[in-house]
C-alpha cells in the first residue's frame, strides 16, 4: 500500500489561482502504479480527490501534481 500526496492547481475564469491539497491511500504494488493510479481517477472519473465545497466560479483548468508517494509498512 502506498500514500500518495498530490494537489490540484485550479484557474477559474476570474483568473484567481486555487490550490487544493489532499492524500489517498491506494493498494497497488509500485510508487509508478499508485501515481498511475491516482492520475487516471484524476483525468476519467467522476470522483473528486479534493473538496470543492468552497470553490466558487467557472473553472478554466486544472493541474494535478504529485508530491509524494510513500510507501505504508506494517509493523508486526
Amino acid at each position: 500500500m502506498w500514500n500518495v500526496k498530490y494537489h490540484i492547481d485550479f484557474e477559474l475564469d476570474d483568473g484567481r489561482q486555487v490550490t487544493r491539497r489532499d492524500s489517498m491511500v491506494v493498494d497497488v504494488d509500485t510508487s509508478d502504479d499508485a501515481e498511475a493510479m491516482i492520475l487516471d481517477q484524476f483525468e476519467n472519473s467522476d470522483d473528486l480527490l479534493v473538496e470543492m465545497g468552497d470553490l466558487f466560479g467557472s473553472i478554466r483548468s486544472e493541474t494535478l501534481e504529485i508530491d509524494e508517494c510513500s510507501k505504508i509498512t506494517s509493523e508486526s
